[in-house]
């Protein structure tokens, strides 16, 4: 269901992409293709982490990542350089990585 809403999004430009309440256990990989991407709503999902291909969203300004399953921060957040809000809500956060921190 993921790979189809995601494949009707590469049609255009699109802005904005909500994957929330979709119990997704990883994002697909395709995403890195909608480069166009400013805002990305995965909360209430079963996440982990994040695909390497996220990095290519370099327009990307907000990202919603609540009511997962994250233990750690994502590495891959340290490549999205327009991004202003994230959101990591009721997360199984316990590794909080420096490296990524220092961005913010």
């Amino acid at each position: 269901m993921a790979d189809r809403l995601l494949l009707n999004a590469c049609k255009g430009k699109p802005k904005s992409l909500s994957l929330c309440n979709k119990n997704l256990t990883s994002v697909p990989h395709i995403i890195g293709t909608i480069t166009s991407l400013k805002s990305v709503d995965l909360k209430n999902n079963k996440l982990v982490d994040l695909p390497r291909e996220f990095a290519a969203l370099n327009q990307l300004e907000g990202l919603n990542l609540g009511n997962n399953r994250l233990q750690e921060l994502p590495e891959v957040l340290c490549f999205l350089e327009s991004l202003q809000k994230l959101h990591l809500f009721k997360n199984l956060l316990q590794d909080l990585n420096p490296i990524v921190l220092c961005k913010w």
